[in-house]
């Protein structure tokens, strides 16, 4: 496994849009790393986003170390941070998580997946009035971190949502593929109660829409 930064070199002006880094990470990610078929049933890679646009580059676990090519710097980073791990650490975590809820068992649905966020955010324009609306940002906050802390502790790492704070609430659209996700940005504190578990969480991810630059966890001890 490979943990790098890929930073372009030659800067085409579509990464230079603000929130081009969703639009583009899929495509620049997988043509770096060339395969991305799964092993043993875990996707090949996880990335997350530097900033809003694709010219601030990414930073990636990869099954295969990403391909040098004319127009992108690959750097190797530090794995300190997952070869360190050890039970009762604390640590800091930062995480982009699309926070899902399933409608599974109401009459007509088929188990679909819906944002918890935005289902609250229906929910509240429906039976309050306008003035009455909470920001997305203060329903994440009131809702993400008590969906992602029992997730967390199953990862080996535990948190409680009074140590998770959502740094923001944000929409990535992937327009050539007609696809909206929801995403969670959260930083946090926890204790680690299963390093080993942990270690290999971190090279798999949580959540869905990986494929977007979500679920990559970020620790820091």
């Amino acid at each position: 496994m490979y943990f790098t930064r890929m930073t372009p070199r030659i800067i085409d002006p579509l990464m230079t849009v603000s929130g081009s880094a969703a639009e583009m990470g899929h495509r620049i990610i997988t043509g770096q790393i060339g395969s991305i078929e799964s092993v043993d049933g875990a996707r090949p890679y996880l990335y997350r986003a530097v900033g809003e646009s694709a010219a601030q580059g990414y930073i990636a676990y990869t099954r295969e170390r990403p391909r040098a090519s004319d127009g992108w710097d690959i750097d190797d980073l530090d794995m300190s941070h997952i070869t360190g791990l050890r039970n009762t650490r604390e640590v800091e975590f930062t995480i982009r998580v699309c926070a899902t809820c399933s409608s599974a068992g109401q009459p007509g649905k088929r188990g679909d997946k819906h944002c918890i966020v935005m289902s609250a955010r229906r929910h509240y324009a429906r039976t309050r009035e306008p003035g009455d609306i909470p920001s997305l940002n203060e329903i994440a906050q009131d809702l993400v971190p008590h969906w992602l802390a029992p997730r967390l502790t199953e990862l080996g790492l535990q948190a409680t949502p009074e140590t998770i704070e959502v740094v923001e609430h944000r929409q990535l659209v992937i327009s050539r593929k007609g696809m909206t996700f929801w995403a969670t940005d959260v930083f946090g504190h926890g204790r680690i109660v299963d390093s080993k578990k942990l270690r290999h969480s971190l090279l798999v991810g949580l959540g869905r829409a990986k494929s977007v630059g979500c679920g990559m966890l970020l620790v820091k001890t």
